[in-house]
């Protein structure tokens, strides 16, 4: 029988298809057998210590993820045996903006490959944040800078970080100021390494003259931390000047903000609590709890700012809020009680304590005034107490707000800028962003007083290397 052409040239296809499917057959249940599994745990060896749940498990090479259950645990089955590459997405990687290292597996016929997961370790997450290992007692600060307004990314912000650090060279004790920025590219990100973890800093971000302002920060031994930032684009109250972001010691008269704060104080009782102040750092808008705890705030800027309560007998709280622009912002707010401290017993002939020997020693030198516990509380409710006070001018900085900053004269005046903010200490340490309604606060718990209206006068401990201003020194102990 003869075929035809076109039937001839399709049976050698055809025996051919025949003979490919046989021989896939024949080796199909060897391919079948060649999986393994893969499994593990995915741990967070970094902050929490402990596993992390909802971690997505991928491998490279294959279509097929898993969920890290609460343990922490995942499977995936049929995985052909081979070398592989391991990694894990997270919604806490995401908030630090890092990628979690990749581990190698190996998986062999049949048989279950342990996988262990887990965070970078501090000196890989420093190598991709900073490009530098971290020093002792220090951490990594990240954020994004973003608009008040429409919450877009900030190109070319400025990210800075202040703190004081105490130097002692042949036996004198010195403080240096510190300064860590850094500038935001087209995401709006920006980085500050070496930041101080074990005391509180001050950060501010800047757009242009516009700025967020004096941000808290307590991190409270943390390595690395993420702090977003916005700041307000329209709010005049947000305006700075070039001497203002790097001096903190300049005069400057704000308008009103365009924010309003409506806060709600209560301690960790949840009872209200009644005249606490609240204010906004860096300005004077504050307000005044009533008997339910809450007090309005007018006039507050818009972007973050540090959002200051205080009340007698409490802890006071620092937080850091993104006040809206042209808006209304509610805040819940607890203060939680000072430990309570057992009466001291009085004993004949002890000799003083050294902070009061410091004080003496200094009051008989004829520098400053010095004031004690009954005129410093009579001062706390009287704001007429700092024109009676020899070189120090009580002005107002703010239309907002009725308390007075105690005033002196610049040591180099500027035209315009005849005076400066004076150094604030409390218990010898700096407070460079302490506000005149804080002030008054701060003076209700204060035992001994010094002013030093000049900074040839202020002792060399307690002197700002950056501030031509003198000193006002409070002692709650």
């Amino acid at each position: 029988m003869r075929l035809v052409p076109a039937l001839a040239h399709a049976v050698p296809a055809a025996f051919a298809a025949v003979a490919a499917l046989t021989g896939y057959l024949a080796v199909a249940p060897t391919m079948l057998s060649a999986q393994g599994t893969l499994r593990g745990v995915v741990f967070d060896s970094l902050r929490t210590m402990e596993p992390i749940a909802g971690a997505e498990v991928v491998v490279k090479g294959l279509s097929r993820t898993a969920t890290s259950d609460r343990r922490g645990r995942f499977t995936i089955r049929d995985v052909p045996a081979g070398q592989y590459e391991v990694g894990f997405f997270h919604p806490s990687l995401d908030s630090l903006e890092i990628s979690a290292p990749v581990v190698a597996a190996s998986v062999t016929d049949g048989r279950a490959t342990d996988v262990r997961l887990g965070m970078p370790s501090l000196s890989a997450m420093a190598a991709q944040l900073c490009a530098a290992p971290l020093a002792p007692a220090s951490a990594v600060v990240f954020g994004v800078a973003r608009s008040a307004e429409d919450h877009s990314n900030l190109r070319g912000a400025i990210a800075s970080v202040r703190w004081y650090e105490v130097s002692i060279t042949s036996g004198v004790a010195r403080q240096l100021e510190r300064f860590v920025a850094d500038s935001t590219g087209a995401d709006g990100r920006f980085v500050l390494c070496g930041i101080p973890n074990d005391i509180a800093v001050s950060m501010r971000v800047s757009a242009g003259r516009q700025a967020t302002g004096m941000l808290h920060l307590s991190l409270d031994g943390e390595v690395i931390a993420r702090h977003d930032a916005v700041v307000s684009t329209s709010d005049s109250a947000a305006l700075v000047n070039d001497t203002e972001l790097v001096d903190d010691t300049t005069l400057v008269a704000r308008p009103p903000g365009s924010g309003r704060i409506r806060a709600r104080v209560r301690d960790e009782r949840g009872r209200p609590v009644r005249r606490a102040v609240v204010g906004v750092r860096g300005t004077s808008a504050s307000a005044v709890t009533d008997g339910d705890g809450r007090a309005l705030i007018l006039g507050a800027p818009a972007g973050s700012q540090t959002i200051v309560a205080r009340g007698i007998g409490l802890s006071p709280a620092l937080e850091v809020h993104d006040v809206n622009p042209g808006a209304e912002t509610v805040l819940e707010i607890e203060l939680s009680r000072l430990p309570t401290e057992l009466p001291r017993v009085a004993i004949t002939g002890k000799p003083p304590e050294p902070v009061d020997r410091a004080y003496e020693a200094r009051r008989k030198m004829g520098f400053g005034s010095f004031y004690t516990d009954k005129e410093i509380k009579a001062a706390a409710s009287d704001v007429s107490f700092w024109a009676r006070v020899p070189g120090v001018f009580p002005m107002s900085l703010s239309s907002v707000g009725s308390d007075p900053m105690p005033m002196m004269h610049a040591a180099a005046p500027q035209p315009g800028q005849l005076f400066c903010i004076p150094n604030i200490l409390v218990d010898g340490s700096p407070q460079p962003f302490i506000d005149p309604w804080e002030l008054r606060v701060m003076m209700r718990e204060a035992k001994r007083l010094e002013v030093y209206p000049r900074k040839i006068e202020v002792p060399v401990q307690f002197s700002s290397s950056s501030s031509g201003c003198g000193s006002i020194l409070i002692w709650t102990r």
